[in-house]
Parts: C-alpha cells; sequence; structure tokens
C-alpha cells in the first residue's frame, strides 16, 4: 500500500473484519489475507445505508489517502461500496471478535483462512515453501511431484487407507465389469490402490 499514491482513486475488495457505527461515519476494517494489516475504509453518512458487517465480501471505491495515526497509517475515503457477498452473522464462526483455539477451526476449514492466525500460517508456509524451493533450484535440484495415490503398501506399523469405488459403474459400462461376482464393487484402478504416506519409493526410482 505504500506504494500507492495519496489522493488516488482506487478500487479495493476483501472481507469485513468489523465496522465501527458512529452518527455521521462509520469504520470499516477491511482485510484480503495478503497481509497482517487491516484497511480502514471511512464509510461516509451517504453509504450508511450499504449493509456492512463482519465476514462480508466488499468491493470498495474511493480515495486512497494518509493519516496520523500509526495504527493505520492509509485509508480510503468510500465513494461507492458494493456488497459482493453477504454473511449470515447467526451461522458465521467468527463473528465473535476473540481469539479461537485450533480444535475450533478445524471445524470450518473452508472458513479457517479468514481468521488472523490461520492467514498468517499460510503466509509463512507459503514464503517458507518458496524460499526454500528457490534455495534448492539455485542448487540445481529437481522438484518431483510425488503422487497422492500408489499401489504400494508396505506401512508395517499401520495400515494404508485404501482408495474403493463409491458408485458401480452399471450405467456407464454395459458389460457390468465393475461387479464382481460376489456382488463387490471393482476397485477402481483394476488393483488395490491407497492414499500414499511417503513419496520416497518414487523419489528412489526417479533419483536411481
Amino acid at each position: 500500500m505504500r506504494e500507492i499514491p495519496v489522493a488516488k482513486e482506487v478500487s479495493v475488495v476483501g472481507w469485513v473484519r468489523h465496522v465501527r457505527d458512529y452518527k455521521d461515519v462509520s469504520f470499516c476494517s477491511l482485510t484480503d489475507g495478503l497481509s497482517e494489516h487491516l484497511l480502514e475504509i471511512v464509510v461516509p453518512q451517504k453509504l450508511k445505508h450499504v449493509d456492512l458487517h463482519t465476514g462480508c465480501a466488499v468491493k470498495v471505491s474511493g480515495i486512497f489517502n494518509s493519516k496520523t495515526s500509526c495504527q493505520n497509517a492509509f485509508h480510503v475515503d468510500a465513494e461507492k461500496i458494493e456488497v459482493v457477498a453477504s454473511c449470515d452473522l447467526k451461522d458465521y464462526p467468527f463473528a465473535m471478535k476473540k481469539r479461537h483455539p485450533p480444535e475450533y477451526l478445524r471445524l470450518t476449514p473452508h472458513l479457517r483462512p479468514r481468521t488472523t492466525s490461520f492467514a498468517a500460517f499460510l503466509r509463512v508456509r507459503s514464503k517458507t515453501k518458496f524460499l526454500l524451493q528457490n534455495y534448492l533450484q539455485n542448487k540445481n535440484f529437481v522438484l518431483i511431484d510425488c503422487p497422492i495415490l500408489t499401489g504400494n503398501d508396505c506401512e508395517n506399523a499401520g495400515e494404508a487407507f485404501p482408495i474403493s469405488q463409491r458408485f458401480a459403474f452399471e450405467k456407464f459400462h454395459e458389460d457390468n465389469k465393475s461387479i464382481n461376482n460376489d456382488g463387490n464393487i471393482s476397485p477402481y484402478f483394476g488393483h488395490p490402490v491407497y492414499l500414499t504416506v511417503s513419496g520416497q519409493f518414487h523419489l528412489e526410482a526417479a533419483a536411481w
């Protein structure tokens, strides 16, 4: 944001973190998950009819300005606000402004990237993987993507997760080959397949 000239017209999109309402103006904190900083949106009286609340996705057009406050060095004086997607606060798990433990975040894996802690975790992991891959590329390593599914069941310490056919293929195969004589559904690939627990065998074969 520091590279954006002050008093420039901008359009920003993101999720509303929280809203502070006053008589003549409202302040809306916006985040897109790309930074730990929140962008403050100054909502004038003429736009207070827009239903802004925690969790909703908005597009804001206005003037990008600086301010003297150290906490929020920049803000956008809104001229137009569009609610892209509303949010039902009764069902939104992060409506309350508090820190949620990891156990609670696991209950809603599709929404947890919107939280401060998990968004920070994703940014750190992304940066770490990028730096590590960049370092290895400079050392002439080759990146190999290991398969998610494997026919190897070599786990002595525990059981591998098998991949089975969920639905019969009678409507797709007239010869009904997907059904065994005993009535059981055949494996999808024609032989047992499991979720891989390690890329070791694949990497060893590639490096041989």
